[in-house]
């Protein structure tokens, strides 16, 4: 880097040199009234005009150094600060076994996705690649938000054609495939049940009611078979906020109150408990809402109370949630412990977290959470699998490309 000479730093040695110099105001006698001592007091002050000029300016020019070496200490120390606060962990475990086996259930997981543009396409083109070139997958998971931005206003919108039919349809692969969805705040604008009515028009859009249970077996051979329970939750009437945000559909926000008798608050603690009693062997909830999120919306209150003592209660190996756009591994890091000597968290057995929520861009920013395990701040895509013994979850981006894996043992 060049050094511009007429900009030097103020050097204090050579402000002192120079009121060293012959030219350098000095004392003379009292004035006397005669008229030589006159001349000689006006000589003195023309002397001491340039001297003070170059003292102002010298002062200026100090003044100036100080506010920009502060200006230049704030622009390098303040972004570390930042980083420091705000870096969120990207964790990718080393040691992630993995077995194939044909008594294993698959399916992939998007959310967020209904806008009809070049993300979403990019992503419905990555996930039929990956069903049909790297594993066959058995269904595909909505976590909400399906029709940005008001959702729609009968089951016979043409956002249905153009946000979900025109995008997935066109794959070969993915035309075929049940999709399994929930509802998403923005769903909840307009119509939302209209998405229910829509499921009785086409048979592999599959959402029978605003919260259900998905109940699985592996395969078809009973010896060697194992269950699954998936709980698709409806967040949206759990978040006070919704009641006054003066888009909500109101009538079906407090029809759907989670907490009124025999409501859906209650079903999920029963089949919660109904399932740990019959030993299922895995148990999965789904919800719009995240309970962790290093996304734009953050942790949200109403899961952190409501839905993670139930997953600590009857532990719950896994939810899948959206509403921030972006992919997110996170877990309670006050259960998970330290890594150990070779970087590796071992016990992984409180629940995992996951945000699906980039199926179709509008790309948000995220904030710092001490939970977070690993990101991606884009559109992209969860692979699951299940097998008797373990999950394997894989993030991918809108192009297929792999980012991180892991696997949670039973």
């Amino acid at each position: 880097m060049s050094t511009n000479n007429n900009n030097k730093p103020f050097n204090s040695s050579n402000y002192y040199r120079k009121f060293s110099n012959n030219d350098h105001f000095e004392m003379k006698q009292p004035f006397t009234g005669s008229s030589t001592s006159t001349n000689n007091t006006n000589n003195n002050n023309n002397q001491s005009l340039p001297l003070l000029k170059r003292k102002s300016a010298i002062f200026t020019c100090f003044i100036l150094f100080f506010f920009f070496s502060i200006l230049l200490l704030l622009s390098i120390l303040l972004p570390l600060t930042l980083l420091n606060n705000s870096k969120n962990e990207q964790y990718f475990p080393k040691q992630v076994s993995y077995t194939p086996s044909n008594d294993s259930i698959h399916f992939l997981v998007i959310g967020d996705w209904g806008r009809a543009n070049q993300e979403q396409r990019n992503v419905a083109n990555a996930m039929n690649n990956f069903c049909k070139n790297i594993k066959k997958c058995n269904f595909l998971i909505s976590t909400g938000d399906n029709i940005y931005d008001n959702g729609v206003v009968n089951e016979y919108d043409k956002q249905f054609k153009d946000k979900f039919e025109d995008i997935y349809y066109q794959y070969d692969i993915l035309k075929d495939l049940n999709f399994y969805t929930i509802f998403g705040n923005h769903d909840y604008r307009t119509n939302p049940m209209a998405q229910i009515e829509y499921g009785k028009i086409n048979l592999k859009w599959k959402f029978p009611s605003p919260y259900y249970e998905l109940f699985l077996d592996s395969t078809t051979n009973p010896n060697l078979s194992f269950n699954i329970s998936f709980l698709f939750t409806d967040t949206i009437p759990y978040v006070e906020k919704y009641a006054t945000d003066g888009k909500t559909n109101l009538t079906a926000y407090h029809l759907q109150n989670p907490f009124k008798e025999n409501g859906q608050y209650q079903w999920l603690q029963n089949k919660l408990e109904e399932n740990y009693k019959n030993n299922i062997k895995w148990n999965i909830v789904l919800g719009h809402h995240p309970v962790y999120s290093a996304g734009a919306h953050y942790n949200q209150p109403e899961m952190l109370k409501y839905y993670e003592p139930l997953f600590k209660k009857y532990k719950i190996p896994l939810y899948l949630s959206g509403h921030d756009h972006l992919l997110n591994w996170l877990i309670n890091k006050d259960e998970l412990g330290n890594k150990d000597n070779n970087g590796e968290y071992k016990n992984n057995q409180s629940t995992n977290y996951i945000i699906s929520g980039g199926g179709a861009g509008s790309i948000k920013g995220m904030k710092y959470n001490k939970n977070c395990l690993n990101y991606l701040n884009a559109s992209g895509f969860f692979s699951i699998e299940i097998q008797e013994g373990f999950i394997f979850v894989i993030a991918l981006d809108e192009y297929g490309k792999e980012l991180w894996k892991f696997r949670i043992d039973k």
